[in-house]
């Protein structure tokens, strides 16, 4: 007769899952690699890329000179400033980004920049972080490469215990 009830389960010592010296010190390695490989692919990317896609875009955008936000007219040479500003001074979005954090972004682009206003500021890096948003302040010609660069880049282990880094990527149908 086979036994029934619960088996026992094999009790794994704390030491199992901590990382040895050698595992962490590749681990590193392979983290600095990734951010290596991915400062040099920026720096060709942002030298393949046209720079007139940008400015095309922002003469297609100040078409119209105001939007309407929230109640509110914002004017879009002003919006248009906002994503040019967070590229240069460094200033990313996550994906689950808090009002807080956002208010934040918002006021250091006004420190940047004080002829925007608080609602053109708050239109600008809300339209950024929600694509319906985006599609109705920034237009459709919005380019994909600068919405990459103005979001953090997800770096994460798999189940193998490899590397993997998840890029912003927008759905498009």
């Amino acid at each position: 007769m086979s036994k029934k009830g619960k088996k026992s389960k094999s009790k794994k010592s704390r030491d199992d899952y901590e990382l040895s010296e050698e595992t962490g010190y590749n681990l590193g390695s392979q983290i600095q690699r990734m951010i290596n490989a991915n400062a040099a692919r920026n720096r060709s990317r942002q030298k393949q890329q046209d720079p007139e896609s940008d400015s095309q875009w922002g003469d297609h955008m100040q078409n119209k000179k105001f939007r309407q936000v929230n109640y509110q007219r914002v004017r879009t040479e002003q919006l248009a400033k906002i994503p040019q500003l967070m590229r240069q001074s460094g200033l990313k979005l996550k994906k689950g980004i808090t009002q807080a954090e956002q208010q934040v972004i918002e006021n250091e682009i006004r420190r940047i920049d004080p002829s925007i206003t608080a609602a053109e500021a708050h239109a600008g890096v809300f339209a950024i972080s929600n694509p319906a948003a985006r599609r109705r302040i920034y237009t459709e010609g919005f380019p994909n490469s600068l919405l990459q660069e103005l979001y953090e880049t997800n770096i994460r282990i798999n189940n193998e215990g490899k590397l993997t880094e998840e890029k912003y990527m927008e759905n498009s149908q």
